[in-house]
């Protein structure tokens, strides 16, 4: 997966950077390695440039040499063949079968599902585009009601909405973009953007912000983008990316995922469950 993230975002990005000013550095970084577009709200272009500028004068950086980047066209064209070779170049890039990278749950202990995909009740109900995780001893402050990433990443949002109430988004180490729903307040999200975390690491807690009937997470996936609304390209079953998640859930050949009120329990040990890379709707 590394190799394959040199040859296709990585070298894109120092292409564009190559020759760029410090605005067309800032703007590729974005663009080719965060994989926001250029006019997307969410990138804070005075405050980075204000920053970069900061960094350079307290450090003195007047770089002035070259970066040689090979047989770059090669390199990007062989990227680009990878990616979009197969129907789904997310499963092709990191396949259930490397190594490194695991996945659990985003909560612990006893649970139970109160919303599935991509209705409410899996097949049938309100459009879903996520799964709702409710621990069986659920608050909104305590341990018992805490939050997990599902695999190491970085925090690239930490936002509220009239829908998700309070909610981070965490690109993934396979490019893919979790978005966990309705903590209870920003600061119950205990983690911010640029933060790098682990697999298992506790991020935030389930609260009942938002659109939300009762305290829970909304544990949503995107292969493509940070967006996470109704029919946003990108967006794909929970239940096709996480090993744990119960098998009985799952509708027989399909990514339908289905609500229940049977309490089911994570794995005590979380770490050793291999990610399972998503699928397309």
């Amino acid at each position: 997966m590394a190799v394959k993230e040199l040859q296709t975002t990585h070298i894109a990005t120092l292409n564009a950077m190559k020759d760029a000013d410090l605005d067309g550095s800032l703007e590729a970084w974005d663009v080719y390695f965060e994989g926001v577009g250029k006019n997307d709200p969410q990138r804070k272009v005075a405050q980075t440039k204000a920053t970069a500028l900061e960094i350079q004068k307290v450090f003195n950086l007047n770089f002035d040499g070259h970066i040689d980047l090979g047989n770059s066209n090669a390199l990007t064209a062989a990227g680009n063949d990878s990616a979009n070779g197969g129907a789904n170049s997310d499963s092709s890039l990191c396949s259930s079968s490397v190594s490194g990278a695991t996945s659990g749950l985003p909560v612990t202990g006893e649970y139970r599902i109160t919303g599935g995909y991509p209705n409410y009740d899996g097949q049938t109900g309100a459009e879903h585009y996520g799964v709702d995780f409710q621990t069986v001893t659920h608050t909104t402050d305590g341990p018992e009601s805490y939050v997990y990433s599902v695999s190491d990443g970085v925090v690239v949002q930490k936002a509220s909405s009239v829908v998700g109430g309070n909610y981070v988004i965490i690109k993934n180490l396979d490019g893919s973009y979790a978005y966990y729903g309705h903590a209870p307040t920003l600061e119950a999200i205990v983690v911010n953007v640029g933060d790098q975390v682990k697999k298992g690491q506790h991020i935030s807690h389930e609260g009942q912000t938002g659109e939300a009937t009762g305290i829970h997470v909304h544990f949503g996936l995107n292969t493509k983008t940070t967006s996470f609304g109704p029919h946003a390209d990108g967006i794909v079953s929970p239940g096709t990316y996480l090993k744990d998640l119960p098998k009985e859930l799952m509708v027989p050949d399909s990514n339908t995922v289905v609500s229940s009120d049977k309490i089911f329990k994570t794995s005590s040990d979380k770490g050793d469950n291999p990610l399972i890379g998503p699928t397309q709707n």
